[in-house]
């Protein structure tokens, strides 16, 4: 899996566990560039579950892609 498809699937956990939580994302969101509070915590969520159930280190993906 490259870093591009990576991320995605990422932004649409992140999309899924921020609806879950009862709040609707915007068409274009970025949860990985967000300063939004609730977003930044849903994106933590989405690095611990990519860390601990895929073994992928979600912050280092996100720091390739940025730079």
């Amino acid at each position: 899996m490259t870093n591009e498809e990576i991320i995605k699937k990422a932004e649409r956990l992140a999309r899924l566990f921020y609806e879950l939580d009862g709040f609707t994302v915007p068409p274009g969101f970025v949860f990985h560039r967000s300063i939004n509070p609730r977003a930044t915590e849903t994106w933590l969520r989405v690095i611990v579950a990519f860390e601990e159930l895929l073994q992928t280190p979600l912050r280092d993906v996100v720091e390739e892609m940025e730079d």
